[in-house]
């Protein structure tokens, strides 16, 4: 009996280490992810801002109210 009992503990013990090593990773692939998430998030919304400003730029009548706001 006493064997049986410390088999089913380790057996525990294995499944807690495997589970804590398989949570490790996954935090990380998250965090990595978050990462390079944010890091587009910032690029697209730099572009959206340069594109902005380049179509308020081709804007060719001098009232326009694109172009106005670009140059202010």
């Amino acid at each position: 009996m006493a064997q049986e009992v410390k088999e089913f503990s380790e057996l525990v013990k294995d499944q807690y280490t495997f589970l804590m090593q398989q949570l490790e990773k996954v935090l990380k692939d998250y965090f990595d992810l978050s990462s390079k998430v944010k890091e587009m998030h910032t690029e697209i919304f730099s572009l959206r801002d340069q594109l902005a400003q380049a179509a308020a730029l081709q804007c060719i009548n001098k009232e326009c109210a694109q172009r106005s706001a670009a140059e202010a």
